[in-house]
């Protein structure tokens, strides 16, 4: 029977495969958990600054924490976003980033012992890999954001978001396989990411749906009906195969 802390037993980072405490035997998780911290957060509540110097990796165990901005003219905007698996190394980060963490949905986070974070990655070659994908990921999402969004109109953006999300979660083979994604954006947040007003936010959904490339179903459920008209009109020409991958319906949870 494994020995190892009973809040460790349950929480995501610990059972999802591909995820970095999945790869830790019982005494790495022990010595982690031991110095960690973990915390649920409410939609819209800050991780705390304090937290924050005290224990700066944190590992996002369900959720999803946005990267905010506010301009002095009072417009906010989501720079980046962190989601399920993700290990974030807040060491060096700029002080405005840091003030700027907060829950775009209830979200479950684990603040990490720097000391037996860096321990263990100097052991664990298999732990080593996932946070160095972890911090890719990361770091490919911020580029593929500004770069796609700089040159797309807002139809574009609102396809191109829900192409995007639909893969997030393609940790391993197992959760690869399914077409079940939960997008906890609200129409605001989801906005404040692709630099739209959420009513443009709100006319581009129905105007998907009456080209019958989407459909809207009960619960906040989105179907994907013409995957390769999403794809064409999130990508370009080009982007028609992607489309042409997905044999079933595509189906993607989108917060109300």
């Amino acid at each position: 029977m494994s020995d190892i802390p009973p809040q460790c037993q349950f929480c995501a980072l610990h059972q999802h495969n591909g995820f970095f405490c999945s790869v830790l035997n019982d005494s790495e998780i022990n010595r982690l958990s031991a110095h960690s911290r973990p915390t649920k957060l409410k939609r819209g509540e800050p991780i705390r600054a304090t937290m924050i110097e005290s224990w700066p990796v944190i590992g996002i165990c369900e959720g999803i924490i946005g990267v905010r901005r506010v301009h002095p003219d009072g417009r906010g905007t989501i720079a980046a976003f962190f989601i399920d698996g993700d290990i974030v190394d807040l060491r060096g980060a700029p002080e405005n980033m840091a003030d700027g963490l907060s829950a775009l949905a209830e979200t479950s986070i684990c603040h990490l012992s720097p000391g037996a974070f860096d321990e263990i990655l100097s052991t664990n070659p298999d732990a080593r890999m996932i946070a160095w994908k972890s911090l890719q990921a990361q770091s490919f999402r911020v580029i593929e954001h500004s770069a796609e969004l700089a040159k797309k109109q807002a139809m574009e953006k609102i396809a191109w978001f829900i192409a995007e999300f639909r893969s997030l979660h393609r940790v391993d083979g197992t959760r690869g396989s399914i077409r079940f994604f939960r997008m906890p954006f609200r129409h605001v947040d989801l906005a404040d990411y692709l630099g739209l007003q959420p009513e443009t936010i709100s006319r581009g959904f129905r105007s998907l749906r009456d080209r019958k490339v989407i459909r809207m179903l009960p619960d906040s459920m989105i179907e994907i009906v013409d995957p390769d008209a999403l794809f064409t009109m999130a990508y370009g020409p080009e982007g028609a195969h992607r489309g042409g991958q997905d044999q079933a319906s595509i189906r993607v949870l989108k917060a109300s």
